[in-house]
């Protein structure tokens, strides 16, 4: 077997892709956004509804690449692989959410001037989330598409995304079957992991990144694996940029037809946001490679390559210093004089970036900021060559 191709490209996607991640996670304020920067509130897909999936796809596309030297076959040390893999993500996304662990407040004779750092609460916490979502799909698509063979690759992906679609539509309540608290997954979710377990930010407890669900997220890092099955095997990267481009545009129409019965849905992951968000992922790629790897464009490029050769280390240094910067708080006075406590995240906002008078402009500048700084970090790991790996 000849070795594989480099796509640079394929890492700057990645980078992209975490880049958006931080830029949507951490706006200055919630209440000031511009529209693209926002979530869909049920049907729909913005930019914003872009960033997830599309780090699954790129999951799928490594995947590929990574197993290589199995030749694609599942044995008994592949599996162990994938399976320590997937789970050390899923332990990650737990730590994190119950990040920063002990009261450092009390911990340090009270001089850091910060509330409620004691966040371990066994009986309340959130069992699901976005890197519990990339740990257990990870874990589920590396098995199926290293135990199916490839020839039924595409089949398996259609009966996920059909099977799900029939069990939203056969399970829920009849006519509201796709909407929050009506649909399959989330009766399951309450019934087997409890209302404590989970996500409460959509004013119920819902969690979008549910177990029933995950069968659809595990279809998109198939997706992912299917174009770097196809990225490999064609060696013209000419050729390979028009088919990639091609299927990109085939299943962004599909996706746009599959709406008008299944509507494109982030929070349920909704079969025809699979194949939306694979044609726009596919249109992505096919223009990177068609840049980077064919026009040999290089230049521009290195930030983006910080991010995305140490992708995990960025979404951890970015989730735990948000989280820092919300738990510590600065003493200020009200309009009427009274001391109150505030974040330093609201307060660097306010701060250094509400007095421009624009209030979506300062949101969106503090969010960028943000990730620079974050950036930052990443940049002298980069130089120094420290990588995590999992």
């Amino acid at each position: 077997m000849s070795q594989p191709i480099r796509y640079l490209s394929l890492d700057i996607f990645r980078g992209l892709t975490i880049a958006l991640m931080i830029l949507v996670n951490t706006p200055g304020s919630w209440s000031y956004l511009y529209p693209p920067l926002a979530h869909a509130k049920w049907n729909g897909c913005t930019p914003t509804d872009w960033v997830f999936p599309s780090f699954l796809f790129i999951v799928g596309v490594s995947m590929r690449f990574s197993f290589a030297p199995y030749q694609y076959q599942l044995d008994s040390k592949l599996a162990f692989k994938i399976l320590k893999r997937g789970f050390l993500i899923f332990l990650i996304g737990i730590l994190l959410g119950m990040f920063p662990f002990f009261n450092l407040n009390a911990l340090l004779g009270g001089w850091l001037n910060a509330d409620n750092f004691n966040t371990i609460h066994l009986d309340k916490i959130r069992i699901f989330g976005v890197l519990q979502r990339i740990g257990l799909s990870y874990a589920i698509a590396g098995l199926l598409a290293t135990a199916i063979p490839s020839k039924h690759l595409v089949w398996t992906i259609l009966t996920l995304l059909f099977g799900y679609w029939a069990l939203l539509y056969f399970g829920g309540d009849a006519g509201l079957q796709y909407e929050m608290t009506h649909n399959l997954g989330y009766y399951l979710d309450l019934k087997i992991l409890g209302d404590n377990h989970l996500y409460h930010g959509e004013g119920v407890a819902f969690d979008p990144e549910g177990l029933l669900s995950t069968m659809t997220s595990v279809a998109t890092v198939l997706c992912g694996y299917w174009t770097g099955k196809l990225i490999q095997e064609e060696k013209n990267k000419e050729e390979l940029v028009k088919k990639i481009l091609t299927y990109g545009a085939i299943l962004l129409s599909i996706s746009i037809l599959w709406d008008f019965v299944f509507p494109i849905n982030k929070k349920i992951w909704t079969s025809s946001y699979v194949v939306h968000m694979a044609g726009v992922d596919m249109l992505i790629i096919g223009i990177l490679i068609a840049l980077i790897d064919v026009g040999k464009l290089k230049s521009g490029f290195t930030f983006f390559n910080v991010l995305g050769t140490n992708s995990m280390l960025a979404y951890i240094v970015a989730g735990a210093f948000a989280k820092l910067l919300l738990k510590l708080h600065v003493e200020v006075a009200d309009e009427t004089g009274a001391i109150k406590a505030m974040s330093r995240y609201n307060y660097y906002f306010k701060n250094g970036f509400q007095w421009l008078g624009n209030n979506q402009l300062a949101s969106f500048l503090f969010a960028v900021t943000f990730m620079l700084v974050c950036w930052a970090t990443l940049y002298v790991a980069y130089r120094k060559k420290w990588f995590l790996k999992v």
